[in-house]
Protein backbone atom coordinates (compact mmCIF):
# COMPACT_ATOMS: atom_id res chain seq x y z
CA UNK A 1 0.00 0.00 0.00
CA UNK A 2 0.99 3.51 -1.01
CA UNK A 3 2.25 5.48 2.49
CA UNK A 4 0.49 8.78 2.73
CA UNK A 5 3.21 10.95 1.93
CA UNK A 6 3.63 9.54 -1.26
CA UNK A 7 -0.16 9.96 -1.81
CA UNK A 8 0.24 13.82 -1.14
CA UNK A 9 3.29 13.85 -3.25
CA UNK A 10 1.47 12.49 -5.98
CA UNK A 11 -1.33 14.87 -5.49
CA UNK A 12 1.22 17.93 -5.47
CA UNK A 13 2.81 16.65 -8.88
CA UNK A 14 -0.25 16.40 -10.37
CA UNK A 15 -1.74 19.68 -9.03
CA UNK A 16 1.47 20.93 -10.52
CA UNK A 17 1.22 19.96 -13.88
CA UNK A 18 -2.33 21.05 -14.13
CA UNK A 19 -2.06 24.57 -13.05
CA UNK A 20 0.00 25.57 -15.91
CA UNK A 21 -2.51 24.40 -18.32
CA UNK A 22 -5.65 26.29 -17.17
CA UNK A 23 -3.17 29.14 -16.99
CA UNK A 24 -1.63 28.33 -20.68
CA UNK A 25 -5.04 28.03 -22.05
CA UNK A 26 -6.50 31.50 -20.77
CA UNK A 27 -3.75 33.25 -21.60
CA UNK A 28 -4.13 31.41 -25.61
CA UNK A 29 -7.96 32.13 -25.22
CA UNK A 30 -6.98 35.55 -24.58
CA UNK A 31 -4.84 36.21 -27.27
CA UNK A 32 -7.18 34.59 -29.78
CA UNK A 33 -10.05 37.01 -28.87
CA UNK A 34 -7.55 39.45 -28.67
CA UNK A 35 -6.70 38.59 -32.88
CA UNK A 36 -10.20 38.33 -33.12
CA UNK A 37 -11.33 41.80 -32.15
CA UNK A 38 -8.74 43.56 -34.24
CA UNK A 39 -9.50 41.70 -37.28
CA UNK A 40 -13.41 42.25 -37.01
CA UNK A 41 -16.03 45.64 -36.75
CA UNK A 42 -19.83 45.17 -35.25
CA UNK A 43 -20.94 47.55 -37.11
CA UNK A 44 -19.84 45.62 -40.70
CA UNK A 45 -21.24 42.64 -41.89
CA UNK A 46 -19.26 39.64 -42.73
CA UNK A 47 -19.62 39.70 -46.73
CA UNK A 48 -21.79 41.67 -49.36
CA UNK A 49 -24.48 39.17 -48.88
CA UNK A 50 -24.88 37.40 -45.57
CA UNK A 51 -26.67 34.69 -45.42
CA UNK A 52 -28.81 34.19 -41.52
CA UNK A 53 -30.44 31.53 -40.43
CA UNK A 54 -32.84 31.15 -37.68
CA UNK A 55 -34.81 28.81 -35.84
CA UNK A 56 -36.94 28.58 -32.74
CA UNK A 57 -36.18 26.20 -30.06
CA UNK A 58 -39.80 25.82 -28.64
CA UNK A 59 -39.82 25.54 -24.91
CA UNK A 60 -44.01 26.13 -23.94
CA UNK A 61 -46.79 28.00 -25.14
CA UNK A 62 -47.89 29.76 -22.49
CA UNK A 63 -51.09 31.03 -23.32
CA UNK A 64 -53.51 31.71 -26.51
CA UNK A 65 -55.76 34.06 -25.53
CA UNK A 66 -58.82 34.38 -27.87
CA UNK A 67 -60.68 37.21 -25.97
CA UNK A 68 -57.32 39.52 -26.70
CA UNK A 69 -55.93 37.77 -29.15
CA UNK A 70 -52.51 37.06 -28.26
CA UNK A 71 -50.79 34.41 -28.18
CA UNK A 72 -47.71 33.56 -25.52
CA UNK A 73 -44.97 31.59 -26.14
CA UNK A 74 -41.36 30.58 -24.50
CA UNK A 75 -38.16 29.59 -26.40
CA UNK A 76 -35.07 30.32 -27.82
CA UNK A 77 -34.35 31.73 -31.34
CA UNK A 78 -31.18 30.01 -32.88
CA UNK A 79 -29.58 32.44 -34.75
CA UNK A 80 -26.91 31.30 -37.08
CA UNK A 81 -24.48 32.59 -39.78
CA UNK A 82 -20.55 32.58 -40.85
CA UNK A 83 -18.20 35.19 -40.44
CA UNK A 84 -15.00 34.65 -42.24
CA UNK A 85 -13.69 37.38 -40.20
CA UNK A 86 -14.02 35.25 -36.65
CA UNK A 87 -12.44 32.16 -38.13
CA UNK A 88 -8.83 30.56 -37.19
CA UNK A 89 -7.03 27.77 -37.47
CA UNK A 90 -6.81 25.32 -34.08
CA UNK A 91 -3.61 24.05 -34.54
CA UNK A 92 -2.15 27.81 -34.61
CA UNK A 93 -4.03 28.09 -31.63
CA UNK A 94 -3.59 25.64 -29.05
CA UNK A 95 -6.30 23.53 -30.33
CA UNK A 96 -8.84 25.90 -29.89
CA UNK A 97 -12.11 24.96 -31.24
CA UNK A 98 -14.56 27.38 -30.37
CA UNK A 99 -15.12 30.85 -28.39
CA UNK A 100 -18.06 32.47 -26.79
CA UNK A 101 -17.66 35.97 -27.69
CA UNK A 102 -19.29 39.00 -26.14
CA UNK A 103 -22.06 40.87 -28.56
CA UNK A 104 -19.91 44.38 -28.70
CA UNK A 105 -16.91 42.25 -30.32
CA UNK A 106 -18.42 40.98 -32.50
CA UNK A 107 -21.19 42.14 -35.55
CA UNK A 108 -24.42 40.20 -34.85
CA UNK A 109 -27.79 40.92 -36.91
CA UNK A 110 -30.83 43.33 -35.73
CA UNK A 111 -33.56 41.31 -35.37
CA UNK A 112 -37.54 42.34 -34.30
CA UNK A 113 -40.42 40.48 -33.74
CA UNK A 114 -42.47 42.46 -35.36
CA UNK A 115 -45.99 41.66 -34.24
CA UNK A 116 -44.97 41.61 -30.15
CA UNK A 117 -47.56 43.50 -28.19
CA UNK A 118 -45.72 43.98 -24.78
CA UNK A 119 -41.59 44.61 -25.79
CA UNK A 120 -40.75 45.84 -29.06
CA UNK A 121 -37.08 46.09 -29.18
CA UNK A 122 -33.75 44.70 -31.04
CA UNK A 123 -33.32 40.42 -30.15
CA UNK A 124 -30.90 39.79 -27.66
CA UNK A 125 -30.72 43.05 -25.71
CA UNK A 126 -30.07 41.17 -22.87
CA UNK A 127 -26.53 40.45 -23.67
CA UNK A 128 -26.72 36.57 -24.91
CA UNK A 129 -22.81 36.01 -25.61
CA UNK A 130 -22.53 34.06 -29.02
CA UNK A 131 -20.58 30.73 -29.82
CA UNK A 132 -17.98 31.54 -32.42
CA UNK A 133 -16.43 28.53 -34.26
CA UNK A 134 -13.07 28.02 -36.03
CA UNK A 135 -14.59 27.79 -39.46
CA UNK A 136 -16.36 31.40 -38.54
CA UNK A 137 -19.86 29.91 -38.23
CA UNK A 138 -21.25 31.53 -35.43
CA UNK A 139 -23.96 30.37 -33.12
CA UNK A 140 -26.22 32.73 -31.08
CA UNK A 141 -28.96 31.85 -28.84
CA UNK A 142 -31.09 34.80 -27.34
CA UNK A 143 -33.98 33.99 -25.14
CA UNK A 144 -37.44 34.81 -26.32
CA UNK A 145 -40.97 35.31 -23.67
CA UNK A 146 -42.70 37.14 -26.26
CA UNK A 147 -46.71 37.81 -26.51
CA UNK A 148 -47.73 38.53 -30.14
CA UNK A 149 -50.92 39.15 -31.90
CA UNK A 150 -52.77 36.35 -33.06
CA UNK A 151 -56.12 36.75 -34.96
CA UNK A 152 -58.33 34.89 -33.67
CA UNK A 153 -61.36 32.37 -35.74
CA UNK A 154 -63.76 32.30 -32.86
CA UNK A 155 -66.61 30.18 -35.31
CA UNK A 156 -66.39 27.20 -33.72
CA UNK A 157 -65.60 27.94 -30.27
CA UNK A 158 -64.98 26.03 -28.06
CA UNK A 159 -63.64 22.93 -30.67
CA UNK A 160 -61.72 25.59 -32.34
CA UNK A 161 -58.13 25.66 -34.25
CA UNK A 162 -56.22 28.83 -33.76
CA UNK A 163 -53.10 29.86 -36.43
CA UNK A 164 -50.77 32.05 -34.25
CA UNK A 165 -47.57 33.47 -35.76
CA UNK A 166 -44.07 35.12 -34.86
CA UNK A 167 -42.96 37.29 -37.14
CA UNK A 168 -39.31 37.70 -37.20
CA UNK A 169 -37.67 41.19 -39.42
CA UNK A 170 -34.09 42.98 -40.15
CA UNK A 171 -35.76 46.46 -40.72
CA UNK A 172 -31.73 47.16 -40.89
CA UNK A 173 -31.03 45.37 -43.85
CA UNK A 174 -32.47 44.77 -47.30
CA UNK A 175 -32.55 41.24 -48.48
CA UNK A 176 -29.54 41.79 -51.13
CA UNK A 177 -27.38 42.64 -47.97
CA UNK A 178 -28.71 40.32 -45.29
CA UNK A 179 -30.62 36.96 -46.46
CA UNK A 180 -33.22 35.95 -43.56
CA UNK A 181 -33.64 31.87 -44.21
CA UNK A 182 -34.83 29.27 -41.91
CA UNK A 183 -34.19 25.58 -41.50
CA UNK A 184 -36.82 24.34 -43.92
CA UNK A 185 -37.14 20.84 -42.53
CA UNK A 186 -37.50 22.35 -38.99
CA UNK A 187 -38.31 26.10 -38.45
CA UNK A 188 -39.57 25.18 -35.24
CA UNK A 189 -38.05 22.42 -33.10
CA UNK A 190 -39.86 21.02 -29.98
CA UNK A 191 -37.38 18.49 -28.88
CA UNK A 192 -37.91 19.79 -25.24
CA UNK A 193 -41.22 21.02 -25.36
CA UNK A 194 -43.70 20.98 -22.16
CA UNK A 195 -47.56 20.84 -23.64
CA UNK A 196 -49.92 23.23 -22.41
CA UNK A 197 -52.90 22.33 -20.59
CA UNK A 198 -55.53 23.92 -22.61
CA UNK A 199 -53.74 23.76 -26.11
CA UNK A 200 -51.69 21.56 -28.20
CA UNK A 201 -50.14 22.05 -31.37
CA UNK A 202 -51.36 20.55 -34.68
CA UNK A 203 -48.14 21.29 -37.01
CA UNK A 204 -45.96 24.13 -37.63
CA UNK A 205 -44.33 26.24 -40.03
CA UNK A 206 -43.36 29.14 -41.99
CA UNK A 207 -43.59 31.50 -44.95
CA UNK A 208 -41.32 34.03 -46.40
CA UNK A 209 -42.73 38.14 -46.71
CA UNK A 210 -41.20 40.30 -49.21
CA UNK A 211 -41.75 43.75 -48.53
CA UNK A 212 -40.78 46.18 -51.28
CA UNK A 213 -40.05 50.37 -50.00
CA UNK A 214 -38.60 52.34 -53.16
CA UNK A 215 -35.77 49.82 -54.53
CA UNK A 216 -35.37 48.24 -51.47
CA UNK A 217 -36.81 44.70 -50.42
CA UNK A 218 -37.20 43.84 -47.16
CA UNK A 219 -37.99 40.08 -45.71
CA UNK A 220 -40.36 39.04 -43.23
CA UNK A 221 -40.29 35.66 -41.67
CA UNK A 222 -42.68 34.24 -39.76
CA UNK A 223 -43.04 31.50 -37.96
CA UNK A 224 -46.91 29.89 -38.03
CA UNK A 225 -47.88 27.37 -35.23
CA UNK A 226 -51.80 26.13 -35.32
CA UNK A 227 -53.20 25.21 -32.09
CA UNK A 228 -56.07 22.90 -31.02
CA UNK A 229 -57.70 23.60 -28.17
CA UNK A 230 -58.27 20.64 -25.86
CA UNK A 231 -61.95 19.52 -25.41
CA UNK A 232 -62.08 17.84 -21.81
CA UNK A 233 -62.54 20.82 -19.59
CA UNK A 234 -65.09 22.91 -22.23
CA UNK A 235 -66.97 19.42 -22.69
CA UNK A 236 -67.76 19.11 -19.07
CA UNK A 237 -68.39 23.23 -18.55
CA UNK A 238 -69.86 24.00 -21.68
CA UNK A 239 -71.47 21.68 -23.83
CA UNK A 240 -72.74 19.26 -21.23
CA UNK A 241 -74.96 21.92 -19.94
CA UNK A 242 -75.93 23.20 -23.35
CA UNK A 243 -77.58 20.15 -23.80
CA UNK A 244 -78.40 19.04 -20.83
CA UNK A 245 -80.60 22.84 -20.76
CA UNK A 246 -82.08 21.42 -24.36
CA UNK A 247 -83.58 18.48 -22.37
CA UNK A 248 -85.08 20.44 -19.75
CA UNK A 249 -86.69 23.23 -22.87
CA UNK A 250 -87.96 20.30 -24.47
CA UNK A 251 -89.83 18.75 -21.25
CA UNK A 252 -91.21 22.22 -20.31
CA UNK A 253 -94.47 21.06 -21.86
CA UNK A 254 -94.41 17.28 -20.76
CA UNK A 255 -95.06 19.37 -16.78
CA UNK A 256 -98.90 18.44 -15.88
CA UNK A 257 -100.70 21.93 -16.12
CA UNK A 258 -102.31 20.83 -13.25
CA UNK A 259 -98.95 21.52 -11.33
CA UNK A 260 -98.49 25.09 -11.49
CA UNK A 261 -95.52 25.34 -12.37
CA UNK A 262 -95.20 25.28 -16.27
CA UNK A 263 -94.49 29.10 -16.35
CA UNK A 264 -91.54 29.16 -13.47
CA UNK A 265 -90.22 26.23 -14.69
CA UNK A 266 -89.91 27.76 -18.32
CA UNK A 267 -88.56 31.19 -17.35
CA UNK A 268 -85.94 29.38 -15.19
CA UNK A 269 -85.04 27.37 -18.11
CA UNK A 270 -84.61 30.40 -20.32
CA UNK A 271 -82.41 32.29 -17.59
CA UNK A 272 -79.92 29.09 -17.71
CA UNK A 273 -79.57 30.33 -21.16
CA UNK A 274 -78.88 33.88 -20.87
CA UNK A 275 -76.40 33.23 -18.20
CA UNK A 276 -74.35 30.51 -20.54
CA UNK A 277 -74.63 32.77 -23.15
CA UNK A 278 -72.90 35.67 -20.90
CA UNK A 279 -70.50 33.18 -20.30
CA UNK A 280 -69.91 32.45 -23.60
CA UNK A 281 -69.68 36.12 -24.30
CA UNK A 282 -66.96 37.02 -22.40
CA UNK A 283 -64.65 34.18 -23.27
CA UNK A 284 -65.13 35.82 -27.33
CA UNK A 285 -63.10 38.85 -28.82
CA UNK A 286 -65.93 42.09 -29.59
CA UNK A 287 -65.27 41.54 -33.02
CA UNK A 288 -68.32 41.67 -35.54
CA UNK A 289 -66.27 39.49 -38.77
CA UNK A 290 -66.93 36.73 -37.25
CA UNK A 291 -69.68 34.61 -35.42
CA UNK A 292 -69.34 32.08 -33.28
CA UNK A 293 -71.71 29.13 -33.75
CA UNK A 294 -72.31 28.79 -30.28
CA UNK A 295 -73.44 32.45 -29.49
CA UNK A 296 -75.98 31.90 -32.84
CA UNK A 297 -77.04 28.10 -31.47
CA UNK A 298 -77.63 30.00 -27.90
CA UNK A 299 -79.47 33.14 -29.46
CA UNK A 300 -81.74 30.92 -31.48
CA UNK A 301 -82.09 28.55 -28.65
CA UNK A 302 -83.37 31.49 -26.49
CA UNK A 303 -85.79 32.48 -29.29
CA UNK A 304 -87.20 29.35 -29.00
CA UNK A 305 -87.05 29.66 -24.97
CA UNK A 306 -89.47 32.99 -25.63
CA UNK A 307 -91.58 31.23 -28.18
CA UNK A 308 -92.16 28.61 -25.42
CA UNK A 309 -92.67 31.22 -22.73
CA UNK A 310 -95.35 32.80 -24.87
CA UNK A 311 -97.08 29.33 -26.07
CA UNK A 312 -97.22 28.29 -22.45
CA UNK A 313 -99.01 31.47 -21.68
CA UNK A 314 -101.58 30.61 -24.14
CA UNK A 315 -101.80 27.30 -23.15
CA UNK A 316 -102.60 28.23 -19.64
CA UNK A 317 -105.23 30.76 -20.28
CA UNK A 318 -106.81 28.32 -22.34
CA UNK A 319 -106.57 25.51 -19.46
CA UNK A 320 -107.87 28.44 -16.96
CA UNK A 321 -110.43 29.98 -19.40
CA UNK A 322 -114.03 30.42 -17.94
CA UNK A 323 -116.27 27.20 -18.89
CA UNK A 324 -119.58 29.38 -19.39
CA UNK A 325 -117.70 31.18 -22.51
CA UNK A 326 -117.89 28.96 -25.80
CA UNK A 327 -114.86 28.51 -27.02
CA UNK A 328 -114.29 29.90 -30.73
CA UNK A 329 -115.33 28.04 -33.74
CA UNK A 330 -111.79 28.43 -35.73
CA UNK A 331 -110.33 27.12 -32.64
CA UNK A 332 -112.44 24.19 -32.49
CA UNK A 333 -111.78 23.05 -36.42
CA UNK A 334 -107.94 23.99 -36.18
CA UNK A 335 -107.67 21.70 -33.15
CA UNK A 336 -110.16 18.88 -35.06
CA UNK A 337 -108.45 19.60 -38.78
CA UNK A 338 -104.91 19.14 -37.34
CA UNK A 339 -103.39 19.67 -33.23
CA UNK A 340 -105.71 16.55 -32.32
CA UNK A 341 -104.65 14.23 -35.04
CA UNK A 342 -100.93 15.56 -34.96
CA UNK A 343 -100.95 14.20 -31.18
CA UNK A 344 -103.02 11.18 -31.99
CA UNK A 345 -106.14 12.23 -29.77
CA UNK A 346 -109.25 10.68 -30.99
CA UNK A 347 -112.14 12.93 -30.77
CA UNK A 348 -114.35 11.40 -28.54
CA UNK A 349 -118.13 11.99 -27.47
CA UNK A 350 -118.01 15.01 -24.49
CA UNK A 351 -120.91 17.13 -24.24
CA UNK A 352 -119.73 21.26 -23.36
CA UNK A 353 -121.63 21.93 -20.39
CA UNK A 354 -121.67 25.30 -18.21
CA UNK A 355 -120.87 25.22 -14.52
CA UNK A 356 -124.29 24.92 -13.57
CA UNK A 357 -125.27 21.82 -15.49
CA UNK A 358 -126.51 23.34 -18.55
CA UNK A 359 -125.41 22.58 -21.74
CA UNK A 360 -124.27 25.73 -23.77
CA UNK A 361 -125.96 27.14 -26.64
CA UNK A 362 -124.62 26.09 -30.19
CA UNK A 363 -122.21 23.38 -28.51
CA UNK A 364 -122.03 19.92 -30.20
CA UNK A 365 -121.57 16.73 -28.36
CA UNK A 366 -118.11 16.23 -30.63
CA UNK A 367 -116.57 19.78 -29.35
CA UNK A 368 -113.34 19.88 -27.57
CA UNK A 369 -113.89 22.23 -23.83
CA UNK A 370 -110.77 24.68 -23.53
CA UNK A 371 -109.01 22.38 -21.04
CA UNK A 372 -109.33 19.61 -23.79
CA UNK A 373 -108.04 22.04 -26.40
CA UNK A 374 -105.08 23.28 -23.42
CA UNK A 375 -104.02 19.78 -23.30
CA UNK A 376 -104.09 18.72 -27.05
CA UNK A 377 -101.97 21.87 -27.22
CA UNK A 378 -99.69 20.75 -24.96
CA UNK A 379 -98.76 17.73 -26.23
CA UNK A 380 -98.36 19.30 -29.95
CA UNK A 381 -95.85 21.60 -28.64
CA UNK A 382 -93.99 19.19 -26.73
CA UNK A 383 -93.30 17.48 -29.99
CA UNK A 384 -93.04 20.14 -32.15
CA UNK A 385 -90.20 22.15 -29.92
CA UNK A 386 -88.66 18.48 -28.50
CA UNK A 387 -88.50 18.23 -32.90
CA UNK A 388 -86.46 21.72 -33.23
CA UNK A 389 -84.56 21.26 -29.79
CA UNK A 390 -82.94 18.05 -31.17
CA UNK A 391 -82.29 18.94 -34.65
CA UNK A 392 -80.75 22.05 -33.71
CA UNK A 393 -78.80 20.21 -30.83
CA UNK A 394 -77.61 18.03 -32.82
CA UNK A 395 -76.97 19.20 -35.76
CA UNK A 396 -74.44 22.17 -33.67
CA UNK A 397 -72.74 19.36 -31.77
CA UNK A 398 -71.98 17.79 -35.50
CA UNK A 399 -70.98 20.63 -36.91
CA UNK A 400 -68.43 21.47 -33.93
CA UNK A 401 -66.96 18.12 -34.13
CA UNK A 402 -66.34 17.37 -37.36
CA UNK A 403 -64.20 20.71 -37.62
CA UNK A 404 -62.82 19.51 -34.50
CA UNK A 405 -61.73 15.87 -35.80
CA UNK A 406 -60.89 16.74 -39.03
Amino acid sequence: MMKMADIVHLSLAVFLLVTPTMGDYAANEAALLTTLRANTSVDVRPVENTVVQATILLFAVNDVNIGKETMSLSGVMIVQWNDPRVSWDPATASGIFRLVVNTKYIWKPALVIENDIETVGVLGSDGTPPRVFFNGDVLWTPPISTTSSCSADITYYPYDKQKCSLTLVGWSYTTDEVDLLTDQNKPIDMQYFISNGEWEILSTGYEYINLTQDLMVFRKLVFNVTLRRKWQFYGLNIMLPLVLNSILMMVVFALPIESGEKMGYCLTVLLSYIVLLTMVSANLPPISSQTSIIQVYLSVVMCVGTAGTISTIVVLRLFHRDESKPVPTWLQTLTKSFLAPMVCVTCTSRRAVSPEGIEKKGSRQDDYSAKDIAHILDKFLFRIFGICMSVMTIGFIFTLMTHYLR
